[in-house]
């Protein structure tokens, strides 16, 4: 009877030994979902229409901290058929995080898309230049950097 008993302190030790650090990291991932969303409404994906461009940038910056690059871009791709935010914000989002999983050619889509509504947004074109950069294009990247430097000569 005595053995059953220290067998049965040994199973619930064991138990405890390796449910507490799971409950910890279960915490830890709730209180990083409270934080980006503080309004439940925010998390529910049928309210995907009701988003503004705040909370849109809590959804991106929810999963750019948990490396969830894909769910995003399809969350965006998804926006963007439906027309629920301008083209503007989705082809900024898009380019970058497809710049930043190395897909170059996809993400020289979407700047060249932002170019046609502002030819002259030198932010763009220094998001092309390092995309070109990054991708080894140097001809490429020269004619972007040229345009630059003209118009920030024309500005001035």
């Amino acid at each position: 009877m005595k053995n059953n008993i220290t067998l049965f302190y040994i199973y619930i030790f064991v138990t405890l030994v390796f449910l507490i650090p799971l409950c910890y990291l279960i915490t830890i991932d709730l209180f990083r979902i409270f934080y980006f969303f503080p309004d439940r409404s925010c998390i529910d994906y049928s309210s995907f229409s009701n988003l503004n461009e705040y909370q849109l940038k809590q959804k991106i910056n929810y999963y750019l901290s948990r490396k969830q690059l894909f769910v995003c871009i399809s969350m965006l791709e998804f926006f963007y058929e439906s027309n629920i935010f301008t083209n503007f914000i989705i082809f900024t989002y898009l380019g970058y995080f497809y710049e930043s999983l190395s897909y170059f050619q996809i993400a020289e889509y979407y700047y060249l898309n932002l170019l046609s509504y502002s030819q002259s947004d030198l932010l763009i074109l220094n998001k092309l230049a390092n995309l070109y950069k990054l991708s080894k294009e140097n001809f490429k990247e020269s004619k972007i950097l040229n345009q630059i430097s003209l118009l920030q000569s024309s500005l001035n």
